[in-house]
Protein backbone atom coordinates (compact mmCIF):
# COMPACT_ATOMS: atom_id res chain seq x y z
CA UNK A 1 0.00 0.00 0.00
CA UNK A 2 1.46 3.31 -0.67
CA UNK A 3 0.77 5.83 2.04
CA UNK A 4 -0.06 9.34 1.25
CA UNK A 5 0.43 12.61 3.74
CA UNK A 6 -0.34 16.16 2.56
CA UNK A 7 2.06 18.69 3.77
CA UNK A 8 -0.54 21.69 2.90
CA UNK A 9 -2.76 21.21 6.19
CA UNK A 10 -3.09 23.06 9.22
CA UNK A 11 -2.22 21.15 11.91
CA UNK A 12 -4.15 18.84 13.24
CA UNK A 13 -7.21 20.97 12.95
CA UNK A 14 -9.15 18.37 10.93
CA UNK A 15 -8.75 19.81 6.96
CA UNK A 16 -6.72 20.10 4.23
CA UNK A 17 -5.48 23.43 2.17
CA UNK A 18 -6.57 23.58 -1.38
CA UNK A 19 -3.89 24.88 -3.80
CA UNK A 20 -5.42 27.14 -6.36
CA UNK A 21 -2.29 26.71 -9.20
CA UNK A 22 -3.67 28.92 -12.46
CA UNK A 23 -7.66 28.19 -11.29
CA UNK A 24 -7.12 24.49 -10.56
CA UNK A 25 -7.59 23.50 -6.91
CA UNK A 26 -4.96 20.35 -5.97
CA UNK A 27 -4.20 18.86 -2.82
CA UNK A 28 0.05 18.11 -2.05
CA UNK A 29 0.75 14.80 -0.64
CA UNK A 30 4.19 12.80 0.19
CA UNK A 31 3.90 9.38 -1.39
CA UNK A 32 6.82 7.44 0.46
CA UNK A 33 8.53 9.86 1.21
CA UNK A 34 8.32 11.94 -2.31
CA UNK A 35 6.05 14.83 -3.00
CA UNK A 36 3.27 14.57 -5.96
CA UNK A 37 0.00 16.97 -6.30
CA UNK A 38 -3.65 15.40 -6.55
CA UNK A 39 -6.53 17.51 -8.76
CA UNK A 40 -9.30 18.26 -6.92
CA UNK A 41 -12.42 16.89 -9.00
CA UNK A 42 -15.74 16.97 -7.94
CA UNK A 43 -17.14 16.18 -11.13
CA UNK A 44 -15.37 12.26 -11.22
CA UNK A 45 -16.75 9.70 -9.99
CA UNK A 46 -14.26 8.13 -9.02
CA UNK A 47 -10.20 8.52 -7.81
CA UNK A 48 -7.61 7.71 -10.24
CA UNK A 49 -3.66 7.62 -10.50
CA UNK A 50 -1.85 7.45 -13.57
CA UNK A 51 -0.70 4.22 -14.50
CA UNK A 52 2.34 4.74 -15.99
CA UNK A 53 3.00 7.55 -13.47
CA UNK A 54 2.85 4.68 -10.42
CA UNK A 55 4.53 1.95 -12.79
CA UNK A 56 7.43 4.62 -13.38
CA UNK A 57 7.00 6.34 -9.62
CA UNK A 58 7.31 2.92 -8.01
CA UNK A 59 8.32 -0.08 -10.08
CA UNK A 60 7.91 -2.26 -7.25
CA UNK A 61 4.04 -1.43 -6.51
CA UNK A 62 1.42 -4.08 -7.29
CA UNK A 63 -0.93 -3.09 -9.73
CA UNK A 64 -4.01 -5.39 -10.19
CA UNK A 65 -5.12 -6.59 -13.93
CA UNK A 66 -8.22 -4.48 -15.95
CA UNK A 67 -11.53 -4.91 -14.38
CA UNK A 68 -14.43 -6.26 -16.52
CA UNK A 69 -17.27 -3.13 -17.23
CA UNK A 70 -17.08 0.62 -17.33
CA UNK A 71 -17.75 3.61 -15.20
CA UNK A 72 -20.29 6.01 -16.56
CA UNK A 73 -20.11 9.75 -15.80
CA UNK A 74 -21.43 13.03 -17.41
CA UNK A 75 -17.60 13.10 -19.44
CA UNK A 76 -18.87 10.03 -20.97
CA UNK A 77 -17.77 6.30 -20.24
CA UNK A 78 -14.16 5.01 -19.42
CA UNK A 79 -13.08 1.50 -19.17
CA UNK A 80 -9.93 -0.30 -18.78
CA UNK A 81 -9.49 0.40 -14.58
CA UNK A 82 -6.71 -1.27 -13.10
CA UNK A 83 -7.31 -1.43 -8.62
CA UNK A 84 -4.29 -0.27 -6.66
CA UNK A 85 -4.31 0.36 -3.05
CA UNK A 86 -3.37 3.45 -2.51
CA UNK A 87 -3.99 5.14 0.89
CA UNK A 88 -4.06 9.54 0.72
CA UNK A 89 -3.70 10.88 4.19
CA UNK A 90 -4.07 14.73 4.36
CA UNK A 91 -3.38 15.89 8.08
CA UNK A 92 -6.48 14.57 9.73
CA UNK A 93 -8.26 13.69 6.98
CA UNK A 94 -8.60 10.91 4.66
CA UNK A 95 -8.73 9.60 1.01
CA UNK A 96 -8.85 6.15 0.83
CA UNK A 97 -11.65 5.35 -0.71
CA UNK A 98 -11.30 2.82 -3.27
CA UNK A 99 -8.28 4.07 -6.24
CA UNK A 100 -7.80 2.52 -9.76
CA UNK A 101 -5.03 2.97 -12.00
CA UNK A 102 -5.52 4.23 -15.52
CA UNK A 103 -3.61 6.18 -18.31
CA UNK A 104 -4.82 9.31 -17.41
CA UNK A 105 -1.46 10.78 -19.14
CA UNK A 106 -3.15 13.30 -21.14
CA UNK A 107 -4.65 14.87 -17.88
CA UNK A 108 -1.67 14.42 -16.10
CA UNK A 109 0.45 16.19 -18.41
CA UNK A 110 -1.27 19.23 -18.84
CA UNK A 111 -2.02 19.71 -15.64
CA UNK A 112 1.62 19.60 -14.86
CA UNK A 113 2.11 21.80 -17.98
CA UNK A 114 -0.07 24.79 -16.68
CA UNK A 115 0.77 24.41 -12.54
CA UNK A 116 4.56 23.20 -13.05
CA UNK A 117 4.01 20.58 -10.27
CA UNK A 118 4.01 16.61 -10.38
CA UNK A 119 0.44 15.46 -10.24
CA UNK A 120 -0.02 11.63 -9.62
CA UNK A 121 -3.71 11.48 -10.05
CA UNK A 122 -7.15 13.02 -9.20
CA UNK A 123 -9.16 12.79 -6.30
CA UNK A 124 -13.19 11.72 -7.32
CA UNK A 125 -16.16 11.89 -5.33
CA UNK A 126 -15.60 8.52 -3.66
CA UNK A 127 -12.97 10.01 -1.44
CA UNK A 128 -14.66 13.30 -0.98
CA UNK A 129 -17.63 11.81 0.24
CA UNK A 130 -18.77 13.44 4.00
CA UNK A 131 -16.13 16.40 3.22
CA UNK A 132 -17.27 20.04 2.49
CA UNK A 133 -14.75 21.49 -0.23
CA UNK A 134 -14.67 25.59 0.68
CA UNK A 135 -12.78 27.01 -2.73
CA UNK A 136 -13.65 30.51 -1.28
CA UNK A 137 -11.41 29.41 1.66
CA UNK A 138 -8.96 26.95 -0.13
CA UNK A 139 -9.94 23.91 2.54
CA UNK A 140 -11.32 20.57 2.48
CA UNK A 141 -12.41 19.57 5.96
CA UNK A 142 -14.98 16.78 7.21
CA UNK A 143 -18.68 17.71 6.96
CA UNK A 144 -19.15 15.76 10.71
CA UNK A 145 -16.62 14.71 13.26
CA UNK A 146 -17.46 10.79 12.29
CA UNK A 147 -17.13 11.06 8.80
CA UNK A 148 -14.07 9.60 7.22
Amino acid sequence: MLMVSCFSCRGNSGECRIIDANFIPMIKGEVNGRCFYFLVDTGASISVVDYESIRKEFPNKHIGAVEDGEVQGYGGTVGGLRPISLKVISGTLRFNREWKAKDISNIINVANRRTGRRVLGVVGNNNLRGKVIDLGDRRIYYATENNN
